[in-house]
């Protein structure tokens, strides 16, 4: 699926879970429309990676990126 609120309307509609972030799915936890599943012991390693225009990059980019790494390390 390629939205979160493709995949909201499609757990509204099956038996089935997911993972969004909570800012994704705040106002139907408020609403009691989806929970949050605890996993204990659980840790999800996501990637990412930098994309920018070819070419010199800002400075404050520059240092987003290096912050960005560190704090991955």
């Amino acid at each position: 699926m390629g939205s979160s609120e493709g995949i909201k309307s499609y757990l509204r509609e099956a038996p089935c879970a997911a993972f969004l972030s909570l800012r994704a799915v705040q106002n139907e936890l408020e609403s009691g429309v989806l929970k949050v599943l605890p996993i204990k012991q659980f840790k999800l390693i996501r990637k990412y990676h930098f994309i920018h225009p070819q070419g010199q990059q800002h400075k404050l980019a520059q240092l987003f990126m290096k912050f960005a790494k560190k704090q991955a390390d």
